[in-house]
């Protein structure tokens, strides 16, 4: 599962830190017409027996705009990467 999301993460994130030994990706998505506000994601892979289990915080200020679509964002990356682990053995 890890690989696999590293492979289609979405293209409006970028990639801060990977802690593999904690499972966690630390990930950016630029706010704003300038660029200078960022909004941290902090996505985490817990394993569960044959399941891993994908949540994410997205870490905000009060009153920002884009919260709405970066949460679609991710959602959308959970529910492709869940159909791309069950497509593949």
């Amino acid at each position: 599962v890890w690989e696999k999301a590293i492979k289609i993460f979405p293209k409006k994130l970028k990639i801060k830190r990977i802690y593999k030994d904690k499972y966690t990706i630390i990930a950016e998505r630029k706010i704003g017409i300038q660029k200078k506000f960022n909004r941290e994601i902090k996505i985490r892979f817990i394993s569960k027996g044959e399941q891993t289990i994908v949540t994410y915080d997205i870490k905000t200020l009060t009153g920002l705009l884009g919260f709405g679509s970066t949460k679609a964002i991710m959602d959308n990356f959970i529910a492709q990467l869940k159909e791309t682990c069950e497509a593949s053995p």
